[in-house]
This record gives C-alpha cells, sequence and structure tokens, in this order.
C-alpha cells in the first residue's frame, strides 16, 4: 500500500522535479517507486536537502542503499522517513519536546545527544557497546529490524 502512496506522491508532489518522476533503478529494475539514481538527494525533505547530506558525511554515516553521498533513491526508505521526519528538529529542541510529549507526558526536556543535536542518526551511543570498529558500519552490521535509525534523547 505504501509503494502505490509513493507513487501518487512522486507523480503529484511539487518537492519532486519532473525529470525525476520517470520510473527509478533499483536493484537492477525499473520501479515506478524509486526516483532515477541521478535524483534521488529530491527523497529527501527540501528543507534539509543542503544540511542532511554533509551532516552525514562529516559523521561517517552511510545511506541505506545509497551512492555518492546521496540517499537511497527508493521512496519507502526506512532511513530516508527517518531522516525526513526528525532532521528539522535536530537543532529545535522546543519543537522536539511538543512532538514527543503527548507520548511522553512525562517529557521535561530535551537534551542534546551529539555535536549540540537533539536527533541523531545511526548512532551507537559515547561507548562502544557492541564492539563496532567505527560508527557508519552499524548500518551494514546490524539487521533492519534490530536495529533504529534515529535516536531521540530526553529526560523523563
Amino acid at each position: 500500500m505504501e509503494k502505490v502512496r509513493q507513487m501518487a506522491f512522486k507523480a503529484d508532489s511539487p518537492t519532486v522535479s519532473e525529470a525525476a518522476r520517470v520510473d527509478g533503478i533499483y536493484r537492477g529494475r525499473a520501479r515506478p517507486f524509486c526516483l532515477p539514481r541521478d535524483y534521488a538527494m529530491e527523497n529527501l525533505y527540501p528543507g534539509i536537502r543542503a544540511s542532511a547530506p554533509p551532516h552525514f558525511a562529516r559523521h561517517g554515516i552511510k545511506w541505506h542503499d545509497g551512492r555518492d553521498g546521496n540517499p537511497s533513491n527508493h521512496l519507502c526508505d526506512s532511513q530516508v522517513c527517518c531522516v525526513n521526519f526528525l532532521f528539522p528538529f535536530a537543532d529545535q529542541p522546543r519543537a522536539l519536546g511538543e512532538l514527543l510529549r503527548p507520548f511522553y507526558p512525562a517529557l521535561r526536556k530535551t537534551v542534546p545527544i551529539e555535536d549540540g543535536n537533539y536527533v541523531a542518526h545511526e548512532w551507537i551511543g559515547e561507548h562502544n557497546y557492541l564492539g563496532r570498529i567505527v560508527r557508519q558500519y552499524l548500518s551494514q552490521d546490524c539487521p533492519e529490524r534490530d536495529r533504529p535509525d534515529c535516536y531521540l534523547s530526553a529526560t523523563l
């Protein structure tokens, strides 16, 4: 069902260019719910297209199925979904608190996780509890069902 929704979004959204509306190649096949690889950046919310990729590069975070520092071209990619939804809150602690408070009514304040940001992606913590050699391998070593794509920090 979500693939059908994403195909409609791709066809009608003002955030997707005409050139990006054609089927994209994903895992060797043309798929209508994917963007052409050259337009993978359009999978990101326009408000973070300039800031999220440099953040990922600076922290050595690999995009799931991404190429050349770009996010995945698959419109149902869970990492891209998480980044689109939460990256705008990375430097907005009050807005993040308002977003979370309906789910965590005891939330008193949000606290920064890394680099002064209140949202972190593919973060394994300050200590390498899992014995990962470097941070970027988290998404490759850990099965998708076992890993959260984003981390939030809040004081309850």
